[in-house]
């Protein structure tokens, strides 16, 4: 199991330095080498990151949106179905929908401002809770499989 060391006394003095390191593995590591514990917290981590720089089409246009399925289901497992619901809508979308291959930044603007995605953005927010608050609490519960105090 891939975890981050950090420093027990460091930790003690400064737990944020927890909260750094699991981003840090999230943001590094390659899914298939992570455990299911860790899978879900990184399927919703890319989901949050992405809606939150370029909302669901930059979601699809990165590669974050080609494990669309396995966070569907991630944040259904998590009782996250607000969220699920919503990135099923713009799933469906997208596969009726095919995002054209982008160019440019003006071919990526283009799109972006597809009517629908702003939808989808919209009621991402309107379920409340995003994933980054629920991996907040995702991490204190699972410390032990994303964190090795040393």
């Amino acid at each position: 199991m891939i975890r981050r060391k950090v420093n027990r006394n460091e930790y003690e003095a400064e737990s944020y330095l927890a909260w750094n390191a699991f981003v840090d593995l999230l943001a590094i590591e390659d899914f298939d080498d992570l455990t299911e514990i860790q899978r879900n917290a990184f399927l919703l981590f890319w989901y949050d990151s992405e809606v939150h720089n370029g909302g669901h089409f930059q979601y699809f246009v990165n590669s974050a949106g080609n494990r669309a399925k396995d966070t569907i289901l991630a944040l259904s497992t998590l009782n996250m179905h607000c969220l699920s619901k919503v990135l099923q809508q713009a799933y469906d979308y997208v596969s009726l929908n095919p995002i054209d291959e982008i160019d440019s930044a003006d071919d990526f603007v283009i799109q972006a401002s597809d009517v629908n995605f702003r939808k989808f953005d919209e009621s991402f927010y309107r379920c409340g809770k995003i994933p980054m608050d629920y991996l907040e609490s995702y991490l204190e519960k699972h410390f032990e499989h994303f964190i090795e105090l040393v």
